[in-house]
């Protein structure tokens, strides 16, 4: 078989490469806090880990059944359906990812200090870096995309990414602290998660123009930017926020979650085919 298949040793090799560099990325902060800061700012950085990867499993529970058919997708080489269905995925994504961190950003302070105590709370700025990092790691879609086409031999990717999450988190760490470390994680993905990526997979994999790409996510960014500041003004300003107890907190956070989904739903579906694709799929689902 394997003189048969020479390419799966190659492959998993690649994957190898590919699977330390995210080991890298999700495990080596709370070291790299502890080594500049304390175990007290590790066990609060921890604390928010838990709500991080909580929402984690359950978006990638949901979603993870998608590669399967992506795969199958891809086999069947129609480049047009396959790009409209990276296209709803990638808008679901976002989506989801955004209704998240919307709620992470205006109930984890709250949660948190019910919870364990407001003296458990990080700062603002750190917090709001971390929220983009949920942001990012919720929203991948080209990572299924890449895996179905069998593109791993970006290996210098992976090694990159760990190279400068540990760099920059650990330089920027020793002048600002959490925030510099966060921002180290931050920078690391946004070069090869955001930049090379995509144009790895529309080079490679669908062979067309990154600029296509480009305009899609502006849109989309723009668009749930856009909701996010209309639904943080109206809830602020309109629906009050009491969180003083645990029943307080939860019906903040459905009224926080009702506003903004509809919101962002709204918009998304008056400008976007891809986005009005999905709702039409998740309907024929319901009524099924």
């Amino acid at each position: 078989l394997r003189k048969q298949y020479p390419g799966i040793i190659t492959k998993t090799k690649q994957i190898f490469f590919h699977k330390i560099g995210s080991f890298v990325l999700t495990q080596t902060s709370p070291l790299i806090i502890y080594a500049y800061a304390s175990l007290t700012l590790v066990a609060i950085y921890g604390n928010y880990m838990l709500i991080v990867a909580g929402v984690t499993m359950l978006v990638n529970a949901l979603l993870n059944s998608i590669s399967a058919g992506v795969g199958n997708l891809v086999a069947e080489g129609n480049k047009e359906k396959i790009k409209s269905v990276f296209w709803e995925l990638t808008v679901l994504r976002m989506w989801l990812a955004s209704v998240i961190c919307f709620a992470m950003y205006m109930l984890g302070h709250s949660f948190i200090s019910l919870w364990v105590g407001p003296e458990y709370i990080l700062p603002q700025t750190a917090y709001i870096i971390l929220i983009v990092i949920t942001f990012i790691g919720l929203s991948r879609t080209n990572d299924a995309f890449i895996s179905a086409y069998g593109l791993f031999q970006d290996i210098w990717a992976p090694v990159a990414e760990a190279s400068l999450n540990l760099g920059l988190s650990i330089l920027l760490g020793y002048y600002y602290g959490l925030t510099g470390i966060l921002s180290g994680v931050l920078i690391s993905l946004l070069v090869i998660v955001y930049s090379w990526k995509p144009y790895f997979l529309y080079k490679k994999g669908f062979k067309d123009r990154i600029v296509e790409y480009v305009w899609h996510y502006v849109k989309y960014l723009f668009l749930l930017i856009l909701a996010w500041i209309s639904s943080e003004y109206i809830i602020v300003h309109y629906a009050g926020f009491q969180c003083h107890n645990y029943v307080q907190w939860g019906i903040s956070g459905i009224l926080t979650i009702a506003v903004y989904a509809f919101i962002s739903l709204l918009l998304l579906c008056s400008l976007d085919s891809s986005s009005r694709s999905v709702v039409k799929r998740v309907d024929k689902m319901m009524r099924r």
